[in-house]
């Protein structure tokens, strides 16, 4: 099969169309068992097709046996395998010797043109059977052009020195050679409806740029046409010539589906013997599929190469014929449709496949189904599923089309079940194969891990489009108020790869630039007779130390019906600079089943010497553990065993995420906010200042506001090495006006918001005239801004530079509120 191609505009050349029409049905498969190995030692048989080949130049039957002219003997030798180039050879080649693998019929491959070998001279006596003739050397071209032209020339003159007449039998011989490669469909072949052998002449090649196409063909009542890229289609194909067949016929109707096999070849323009043909197996053209072929048919370098024996090579003279025999069969039977929903699936997985079905949803009522319809319950790979239908789209926005979703049925019931699949939607005519429309080539892989446990199509088909009838076969999707909706599913095993991805899959990262991430997991045994303070573990991820805690029975009685697990961040308990943003996902799994596990996924979490411990109270139902999960019967505690696990992922710090986390250190009670706000002051040349230094008035809360630093500490913090901040109100300037305020102050590296230290109100705080600003005495050591930290490997304080942060919040001004706040405290109220 093809990638897909690009569309690159026409280029017009010289052509010269020829078709053969086969009107007899084949005899068989070409069968090289019968072929005089020692006679053709040099042909190339593809291994794996017994039966079939593939071949760069088949052994012909010499027409008149010829002696070239002397000259010849001085030419240099064509490349023998391994492919040994002389020193200066007559065609261009690469630096290494290429050697590619020939091509499946199931992907694109690397193809090259293998120059044919010399064979075995003929026999004595077969020499003696044929008369010799001798052609004319160089210098007795004059002498021949005055001289009568012997009898038995007349009727095939030579036209050079190295050309030879192209007889009928050789074509006929290379049209049944190019039949052999056409792969066996099955071991009961399928009913052919046409086949014909096509080719397209090209007498400018070096005018050929990019796209090229060929006339179109009739070929089993479809129109065809080859697709030439000279060089090369897109990127894959790249240094190559690509070379398809597309079908026009189901590009313009969207129910057909036409069965085919093809061989594509490339030949020198004179000679049949010189060529390179490539055979497919059974392909389906369809709206989805119509082209096929090769994005790497042949290296350019290769078109040049010339054959020892006849002196040619496929391009010559700037001369080239492009062709294909196609065979088109009859689309009859369900075996063929089921072969093609297979194929169209997009098989980009290698894990084991456990199991393929087909499930087929007979409808004998369309025009009396409810809005929404479920299937009766199906076992596909031993788990229950469903189909659930829209028939008028599952929302107003889907209105015109119907809605198709595969529901798992296993899955919806017990979160803890896990599937690995792929699926394809189809509709079809009830009683006709090939009238069907299926959900199309590109299907994304199922992986039922998340609540929903619903997949499927909003668009699936246009409503329209159900009884409208195929101008090839004259059915429609829904005939007699009758259909089929079916579904294709492959069930893959559920691996470590798989299950490490779903678990990922389980993070939203918000578009935040990932710094890290990682996961553990360890085996705890006798489950059962763990205790809560027992169970802990230590370990690194992300370059940190982490401890994590597990509550087989809860971690409070608010949680005794759960399984509990929480994860201290040992790093930051001990460093007031070390910061994290993380998300995090812990999970309880099978020993041995990848598939059976249960989890929780974080929001985004903080990391910080005030808040080193996080942790989830619910990550699974304890009676969960013990339950049989899905086909295998398994649990998630087996053997009295379980893996326990996190898997872990750091992100930058941006501004947004810290001012986030200062906020959220401020404790507002039940009090009523009127405002609130973040600001910031970056300072340079910060060891040069010594006084106190005031930051520019910002407005937050309807009230102004100045950030006050003393860098080397006030008269009593200085002694001590200490820095001192404060913060000042600048709107108070009367006896009866107030303010209700709490704040939190950083100080952070200018260029990074996660090296930072903070400090916050245990309480609110009140503003008047003769209180107006609040000094944290003590803030940090003067010393601790140059520290770095391991982490991040950055200071506070870099290249004298440092930046000050405040965030406010400003509250109503209720004197009950701080009646009750005095009297908790056992503080007398003054007004």
């Amino acid at each position: 099969m093809s990638s897909v191609e690009e569309k690159r505009p026409e280029v017009e050349i010289s052509e010269t169309e020829k078709v053969e029409s086969e009107d007899t049905k084949r005899s068989g498969p070409f069968d090289p068992s019968n072929l005089d190995y020692n006679k053709y030692q040099n042909m190339y048989y593809e291994s794996g097709y017994p039966d079939q080949y593939q071949f760069a130049m088949p052994p012909v039957d010499p027409i008149q046996p010829v002696q070239l002219p002397p000259f010849y003997n001085n030419l240099p030798d064509a490349p023998l395998p391994p492919f040994n180039y002389p020193q200066q050879p007559q065609y261009p080649i690469p630096e290494q010797p290429y050697s590619m693998p020939m091509p499946t019929p199931s992907a694109p491959v690397e193809n090259n043109y293998y120059p044919t070998q010399t064979e075995k001279p003929q026999s004595e006596t077969q020499q003696q059977e044929i008369p010799q003739t001798e052609i004319p050397t160089y210098e007795s071209q004059e002498k021949l052009q005055h001289e009568p032209v012997p009898p038995h020339l007349e009727q095939s003159p030579v036209q050079s020195p190295v050309q030879i007449p192209v007889s009928t039998t050789e074509r006929d011989k290379f049209i049944n050679k190019l039949k052999g490669l056409l792969k066996n469909v099955t071991k009961k072949e399928y009913p052919t409806l046409e086949e014909k052998f096509i080719e397209l002449e090209i007498e400018n090649w070096d005018q050929l740029k990019d796209l090229k196409y060929s006339p179109e063909y009739v070929i089993g009542d479809n129109k065809w046409r080859i697709k030439l890229f000279p060089n090369g289609n897109g990127e894959n194909g790249k240094n190559h010539v690509s070379l398809y067949l597309e079908n026009l016929t189901v590009k313009e109707d969207n129910l057909l589906h036409v069965a085919a096999n093809y061989v594509l070849f490339l030949r020198n323009y004179n000679d049949y013997s010189e060529h390179l043909a490539y055979g497919s197996t059974l392909d389906y053209f369809n709206i989805n599929n119509s082209s096929a072929g090769y994005d790497q048919f042949i290296d350019k370098l290769y078109l040049n190469n010339v054959n020892i024996e006849t002196q040619k090579g496929l391009l010559e003279d700037n001369k080239i014929v492009v062709g294909a025999y196609v065979r088109v069969y009859k689309y009859i039977r369900k075996e063929q449709y089921i072969e093609e929903i297979k194929k169209a699936l997009n098989e980009d997985n290698s894990d084991e496949v456990i199991a393929d079905d087909i499930y087929e949803w007979r409808i004998d009522n369309w025009s009396e189904l409810k809005d929404y319809e479920k299937s009766p319950e199906f076992i596909s790979g031993g788990y229950r599923w469903r189909i659930k239908l829209f028939s008028k789209g599952f929302s107003p926005v889907f209105k015109d089309y119907i809605s198709v979703y595969l529901n798992s049925v296993d899955a919806k019931n017990d979160e803890t079940i896990h599937i690995n699949a792929k699926a394809i939607f189809y509709i079809r005519n009830f009683n006709d194969f090939s009238c069907l429309k299926s959900t199309g080539e590109k299907i994304s892989s199922l992986n039922y891990a998340t609540k929903s446990r619903v997949w499927g199509s909003h668009c699936f088909a246009k409503r329209s489009e159900l009884f409208r009838k195929s101008s090839n076969t004259n059915k429609s999707l829904i005939e007699d108020n009758k259909t089929v909706i079916g579904v294709f599913i492959r069930i893959y095993k559920y691996t470590q790869e798989t299950f490490l991805e779903t678990i990922k899959k389980l993070i939203d990262d918000e578009n935040h630039e990932i710094l890290k991430e990682d996961y553990h997991e360890w085996e705890v045994e006798n489950w059962s007779k763990i205790e809560n303070e027992e169970n802990r573990a230590e370990f690194n991820a992300i370059d940190q130390t982490w401890q994590v805690q597990l509550f087989p029975n809860g971690y409070s009685d608010a949680f005794k019906d759960y399984v509990s697990i929480f994860m201290d961040n040992v790093d930051s308990s001990v460093d007031i600079t070390n910061h994290l943003c993380i998300k995090r996902v812990f999970y309880i799994r099978n020993v041995n089943d990848y598939s059976i596990f249960g989890s929780e996924t974080s929001k985004f979490t903080y990391y910080d010497k005030g808040c080193y411990s996080r942790g989830t109270g619910k990550l699974v139902k304890k009676d969960e553990l013990y339950s049989k999960k899905g086909i295998t019967n398994k649990t998630l505690i087996e053997d009295d065993k379980a893996v326990v696990g996190v898997y872990l992922r750091a992100y930058k710090y941006e501004e947004k995420q810290f001012i986030k986390e200062i906020s959220e250190l401020i404790d507002d009670g039940e009090r009523e906010t009127v405002g609130e706000d973040y600001f910031e002051w970056n300072i340079k040349n910060w060891d040069r200042l010594s006084n106190e230094i005031l930051s520019s008035e910002f407005n937050i809360g309807g009230q102004k506001w100045r950030i006050k630093v003393y860098p080397n500490g006030n008269e009593q913090d200085a002694k001590d090495g200490y820095l001192t901040i404060g913060l000042r109100n600048e709107s108070i300037t009367n006896d009866d006006q107030f303010a209700y305020a709490n704040f939190v102050v950083a100080v952070r590296n200018t260029n990074d918001y996660s090296c930072y230290k903070t400090r916050e109100l245990l309480s609110f705080r009140r503003f008047t005239k003769a209180e107006n600003e609040f000094d944290m005495i003590r803030y940090t050591p003067l010393t601790s801004l140059y520290e770095k930290n391991e982490y991040y490997g950055r200071s506070i304080l870099e290249e004298g530079k440092i930046t000050i942060c405040a965030y406010i919040r400003v509250y109503n001004n209720n004197i009950e509120h701080e009646i009750e706040e005095k009297r908790k405290l056992n503080i007398p109220f003054v007004n």
